[in-house]
């Protein structure tokens, strides 16, 4: 992290990406961490130098595709916030390209498949950022391309598989279900069919409660309620149960 030459920080960042990308194992967690690396990565997402940060959104992405204790390194560096903070600056927005909205994306669906102690970090205000993670997902999944779409939509999906009962409920009134359903909309059958999947599992949290708040069913029907029946016969069967089967709001 105390490099100047560019390049040579350049490189030592996509050697940690690449050194994480097959399997991301302990020693290049413990080295990285035992060096005080990860700060200076998650600095580095905010680089003005395209090739510098794109890096740096790959190692850091990389890194949180492994177990909770990594994920929590790289999460209390500061990852999500300066993430964000990336997006809405437009170091990360739709103006430096699709690819790196999609790493974004990737990168935050990977977190938000973690303990809800990470989800909590996605909907965490911040004085830095104008949104929170998941607004910022919301708001921009309208109009972005079919690959960064479907990974804003495991960002939602991931959230609802092991979210609590309140961060649920706050996803909804952010409407996150929303992401899904432009999911549902799309031209592309492969992302219909991804999207029909999570709204299964999503149905089957509110389908299958008798007390979820009337505002929060309504926005759950309003989004993608209609559309499950709808699409059943050409959703995706990876396995048989849901995450949120026996889920109680």
């Amino acid at each position: 992290q105390n490099v100047s030459d560019d390049e040579v920080a350049i490189d030592a960042l996509w050697c940690f990406a690449y050194a994480s990308e097959a399997e991301l194992t302990d020693d290049v967690v413990d080295y990285a961490a035992g060096q005080g690396l990860i700060p200076g990565m998650v600095q580095s997402l905010l680089h003005p130098i395209p090739s510098m940060s794109l890096a740096a959104v790959r190692a850091i992405g990389n890194f949180v595709t492994g177990n909770d204790r990594t994920t929590a390194m790289v999460t209390n560096a500061g990852a999500v916030s300066t993430l964000i903070s990336g997006v809405h600056s437009g170091v990360h927005g739709a103006a430096a390209g699709g690819r790196r909205l999609k790493e974004v994306f990737w990168t935050l669906s990977n977190i938000a498949a973690g303990p809800p102690a990470s989800i909590d970090l996605l909907l965490a205000e911040s004085p830095d950022v104008p949104q929170c993670a998941i607004a910022t997902v919301v708001a921009l999944a309208p109009d972005v391309p079919n690959d960064v779409l479907k990974e804003a939509i495991w960002v939602i999906g991931n959230c609802f598989a092991g979210g609590t009962r309140e961060q649920l409920a706050r996803i909804v009134e952010l409407n996150g279900l929303n992401v899904v359903a432009r999911g549902l909309q799309s031209p592309d059958s492969r992302v219909r069919r991804m999207a029909q999947q999570h709204a299964d599992e999503v149905s089957k949290i509110f389908e299958a409660q008798h007390e979820v708040p009337h505002h929060l069913r309504a926005a759950y029907q309003e989004a993608i309620g209609r559309h499950v029946n709808e699409g059943a016969g050409d959703a995706h069967a990876e396995d048989g149960g849901g995450a949120g089967e026996g889920y109680s709001f």
